[in-house]
């Protein structure tokens, strides 16, 4: 769109379309504008898509709400706590890099700035230093109430806040001397944002100068074509690192990408649940210890019903000794043994708490650094790897508003993706923000940040196997360590190998090795295997909710050559025919990695429908189905309903209207009105939906599993279908397919179907 947007408005005004403007966009990155167009006329989106100066016209999506875990709420529900005690940003720490000079923009509900974790205060000499309220505390979905103030209206956004750059004598964020930009683009009330709320967040964020944007928020997507992962590519392309959570829809199984995060240069961030938690003592002064065995060396202590004498134990302090069973909230720190010996000599003990509720941070031995089983799973509908970094997110502590308790534990992606936006602001404030890195600074940037990963052995929430690694499909490259990314002399790219599916396979891959070291280093690589999984189960079409069928079998790999020498400051290349794991390049003192992943099968042979249930016509009256001639009035509750259920996602889904003849052998797309029987596609009555609609995700498992939409004759064309015979023709095209092949279709043909409305 090349011309201002009024003078985009007065076109459509000259031409008689009526529409009620959103957002004006107006960036060298993204120019556009969103409307609602008025009345029932669904033909509006085709007519703007066909003028001169619009390059392209996307739905606006409803993104919902992200809410995540919640184990505890209050000041004093933790010490001094991290999580970075694995992922080397403590060490970084300690060297003195913080991310000062570095700002990130946070588009999220918010954030508390009156707190002093956070800089107490809003504006250029604060913490805060700017950023805007883009929808205003009633906004509902389409109505704007732009505010300047970002103040926080819940608190998921000041929790991710400080995980970036918090600072107290409780705990300090990633990059505590970065600044910060906020952008809240969720109301008060209405539990979701739109993608043009987003997109004008980024933009805008990019416009203030954000070296780093987050967002820890996304809906079921998995299509690069998005609009708001289109945006948030092109600004990744201008040197600004996004990150976007990966979602928290894990137990839907694989195939279920979050929107935004499927952007192709945006960083996809999965949850590892972190290795310390926290747990909140509610006891207070004095309380008397209580051993359930005067034996030291008991190993099957209190593993079965205490004595019926036992005391109530409530309030006391119990001691229990380790061992026959699993107790993953005991510290190390305990003398058990101490306090045994003097309960045998005779002796009592007390403990002294003080009055305020305490707590203490534990080490959690049952899941910490594994992947919290809620992340979303990949890979995205078109091969991608997604997620592609791990980093905490489970058992998070953070900075929540005063009023709601001032600090909490939270857990989900929304926790792990601001952790690598803090990573970000630390190789920046080291290496230069985006005026220096530029896009290619910034692409190299995240390969150190997926090479410095470790894969994690697989858990399912509730026992881990040592033998095997969780899927590249839910963890990516694995668990990420800062303090590789920051100063490794090694660097790899491509970040990751894509080897599509089978009918598409991408057998040889180049890598590049580049040393910036001061001395000549030899590499040697090695092969790395991650488990393999079933998407479906045996002879069913629904992709398999969590935990995944595990399988045998996996890559082989060939290495030309097998190790390489690279002088100081140079690099070398080596050659991989490949099919699915890592490979793992180690010099004397550095190990890095590619992760990669192949998909066994034709993704372009996916059943998106099960046809012979899915899609159908049913009786709006009765909800039954219609699989015989009919006749419908089209009038009060004489309706038409038509049932949905994606087994997978798909670019493009038609509901189109050709006369009783129809001939599915004389396909052409996209059918014209008036030709080879083409009447037009359809409006539904909700929401005014018009076919076809573009890039669907699958339905949710867990949930509806199907979508359906009520027909009252209305065509896309804002005309109304006239009496007659006809056939419904429902059509989705398969992944990788190609929209002029009508092999690439699934289609079903509906029975005839008579409209006799008497008018």
């Amino acid at each position: 769109m090349g011309q201002p947007i009024e003078g985009f408005y007065n076109i459509l005004s000259a031409e008689g379309i009526e529409v009620t403007p959103q957002v004006n966009i107006t960036s060298m990155v993204f120019f556009g504008t969103s409307f609602t167009a008025a009345g029932d006329d669904d033909s509006i989106p085709m007519e703007i898509a066909g003028l001169e100066d619009v390059a392209r016209i996307w739905p606006v999506r409803r993104i919902p709400s992200t809410f995540p875990e919640i184990h505890g709420v209050g000041e004093k529900v933790a010490p001094v706590w991290s999580s970075h005690r694995n992922t080397g940003v403590s060490d970084l720490h300690e060297q003195g890099i913080l991310g000062e000079g570095i700002t990130v923009a946070i588009v999220d509900t918010g954030i508390d700035y009156t707190r002093t974790s956070l800089g107490g205060g809003f504006g250029p000499a604060f913490k805060v230093v700017g950023g805007t309220d883009i929808v205003g505390d009633d906004y509902e979905g389409t109505n704007f109430f732009p505010d300047p103030d970002p103040y926080n209206c819940g608190g998921h956004g000041t929790h991710v806040a400080g995980i970036v750059a918090g600072e107290d004598r409780n705990f300090v964020g990633v990059a505590p001397k970065s600044k910060l930009l906020s952008y809240k683009v969720f109301g008060c009330r209405y539990d979701g944002t739109g993608e043009d709320a987003l997109i004008q967040a980024f933009v805008q964020a990019y416009e203030d100068g954000a070296d780093v944007i987050n967002a820890s928020i996304g809906g079921p997507g998995g299509f690069p074509e998005d609009a708001w992962a289109t945006a948030s590519s092109r600004i990744v392309q201008q040197g600004v690192f996004v990150a976007i959570s990966a979602g928290n829809s894990g137990d839907r199984g694989l195939f279920y990408a979050s929107s935004g995060a499927t952007g192709v240069d945006v960083m996809s961030v999965a949850s590892i649940a972190n290795e310390d938690g926290v747990e909140g003592f509610k006891l207070a002064g004095p309380v008397p210890v209580y051993v359930t065995s005067l034996d030291k060396f008991a190993s099957s202590d209190a593993r079965t019903t205490l004595p019926e004498d036992t005391p109530d134990l409530s309030k006391h302090l119990v001691v229990v000794r380790r061992g026959g069973c699993q107790f993953n909230i005991k510290e190390n720190n305990l003398d058990g043994e101490f306090i045994v010996e003097q309960f045998s000599n005779g002796g009592n003990i007390t403990v002294n708490f003080p009055q305020e509720l305490q707590g203490v941070g534990i080490n959690n031995t049952l899941t910490g650094g594994k992947m919290s089983p809620f992340t979303s799973w990949g890979p995205s509908f078109e091969a991608q790897i997604k997620s592609e970094i791990g980093a905490p997110g489970g058992y998070i502590y953070s900075t929540i508003p005063l009023k709601q308790g001032s600090y909490a534990v939270f857990s989900g992606t929304s926790m792990a993706s601001p952790y690598i936006a803090g990573v970000a602001a630390l190789y920046m404030s080291k290496f230069g923000g985006r005026k220096q890195l530029g896009y290619a600074g910034v692409r190299e940037f995240k390969n150190r940040v997926i090479a410095s990963g470790t894969l994690v052995n697989w858990s399912d929430g509730t026992k881990t196997d040592p033998a095997r690694l969780a899927p590249v499909a839910q963890q990516g490259a694995g668990y990420v360590n800062a303090l590789k990314v920051l100063t490794y002399t090694t660097t790899l790219s491509p970040g990751k190998l894509e080897l599509n599916d089978t009918a598409n396979f991408k057998p040889e891959h180049t890598i590049t090795i580049q040393n910036s070291g001061n001395r000549e280093v030899t590499y040697t690589f090695t092969h790395e295997v991650s488990g393999t999984v079933n998407t479906f189960k045996r002879g069913s079409k629904v992709p398999q909710i969590f935990p995944p069928t595990f399988v045998k079998g996996s890559a082989a790999l060939q290495f030309l050559p097998q190790n390489m020498t690279i002088p100081a400051h140079s690099n070398g290349t080596f050659k991989l025919p490949v099919y699915s794991g890592k490979v793992v390049v180690t010099s004397y003192e550095e190990t890095l990695s590619i992760p990669y992943q192949g998909i066994h099968g034709n993704l372009r042979n996916l059943k998106i429908w099960q046809t012979e249930q899915f899609p159908f016509l049913a009786s709006y009256r009765t909800g039954d189905e219609i699989r015989e001639p009919t006749t419908v009035t089209l009038s009060w509750d004489d309706l038409l309903t038509v049932i949905f259920a994606n087994n997978f996602g798909t670019p493009e889904i038609r509901w189109d209207v050709f006369t009783e003849g129809y001939d599915p052998k004389k396909f052409v797309y996209p059918p014209v009105a008036g030709e080879r029987g083409f009447v037009g596609s359809v409006r539904t009555l909700e929401e005014r939906v018009g076919f076809p609609i573009t890039y669907e995700p699958r339905h949710d498992p867990l949930g509806m599993g199907f979508s359906w939409f009520n027909w009252g004759g209305g065509l896309a064309n804002g005309s109304r279908i006239a009496d007659g015979r006809y056939r419904f023709v429902f059509m989705a095209l398969r992944v990788a397919g190609e929209r002029k092949k009508a092999e690439d279709w699934e289609t079903v043909v509906t029975e005839v179907v008579t409209i006799a409305s008497g008018l």
